[in-house]
């Protein structure tokens, strides 16, 4: 089985392949495990009782009643809840570019850039003191409310909903992040300037193209590319090269008995030692520590 059918497979039970969905899940006092797995859209989790722990990231949280976790596309991320703590939570997804106004998609891509990119800085767990005076509660019970009754124009509200939340979300990252690190900042034509680059990179990351390589390929000079590249994404090319290669190198981890050494080189990293230091500078631990940790060992 491919790594995109297990993808596939782990994710679609009870949520249709619609941009936007809503379910509730109810562990029943029966204890539960969801395996690691990834998608491609943005997830949110939402105890509406008991409690779980959540893995993500190469991290743990245990959320309670009233707390929200924040998946970002293609992040391995698993569930675990013990029978005694007899959790429900909202499962709430979305393909964050369907958020895009169709006249404006390229400006408006830096306030979802960070959803899709990942940043380690940025809080992702919401406990339910954070959220009691924010409209967060009631805009993912409208989520929920619209998705499951799909009244006339439901995809309206829903995309307003979802852009209020990711709204939201950007406002409290700013507001605990007064230098703006890691938050894209461009016109309208800077990331159609370098799209090749992030098109290429989709499916052949694994290909050794140099910084240099990548700013011929976006027609651009060395000095321009990795200013744009840098201001797009709030990393250099070669950081979000290796940031690519392993958040695929995650998805083989946890989904092949392939061996450290071997997916190392099947996401393009040469050496094991290079791709061990670079997975521990970016999930802050080791290969091996990020495995077992996902399987809650």
């Amino acid at each position: 089985m491919t790594n995109a059918s297990i993808e596939e497979k782990r994710f679609t039970g009870g949520i249709s392949q619609h941009p936007f969905a809503s379910k509730s899940f109810d562990t029943k006092g029966l204890g539960y495990h969801c395996p690691p797995h990834w998608h491609t859209h943005v997830e949110m989790l939402y105890v509406t009782r008991g409690r779980g722990t959540f893995h993500a990231g190469g991290c743990a949280y245990t959320a309670q009643r009233g707390d929200l976790l924040l998946i970002n596309a293609n992040e391995v991320h698993s569930v675990d809840v013990r029978p005694e703590d007899d959790a429900e939570y909202l499962i709430l997804s979305v393909v964050p570019e369907v958020l895009y106004h169709s006249g404006s998609t390229i400006f408006e891509a830096k306030y979802v850039l960070p959803f899709l990119l990942g940043n380690r800085q940025h809080i992702r767990h919401f406990q339910a003191k954070q959220l009691e005076d924010s409209p967060i509660p009631g805009l993912l019970a409208d989520i929920h409310r619209e998705y499951s009754e799909q009244r006339y124009g439901f995809e309206l509200a829903l995309r307003s909903a979802f852009t209020s939340v990711f709204l939201w979300m950007l406002r409290h990252w700013i507001d605990n992040d007064p230098a703006q690190t890691g938050f894209p900042a461009f016109n309208a034509s800077s990331l159609d300037n370098i799209k090749p680059i992030f098109e290429h990179l989709e499916s052949r990351y694994k290909e050794n193209l140099t910084a240099s390589d990548a700013a011929e390929l976006c027609g651009m000079s060395y000095s321009h590319f990795a200013r744009c590249f840098k201001r797009i994404t709030g990393h250099s090319y070669v950081q979000y090269l290796h940031y690519r290669r392993i958040s695929e190198a995650e998805k083989l981890l946890l989904t092949t008995s392939h061996s450290v050494t071997n997916i190392a080189l099947e996401v393009g990293f040469s050496h094991t030692s290079y791709f061990i230091r670079h997975f521990r500078a970016l999930k802050g631990l080791s290969p091996k520590q990020f495995v077992l940790r996902a399987r809650g060992q």
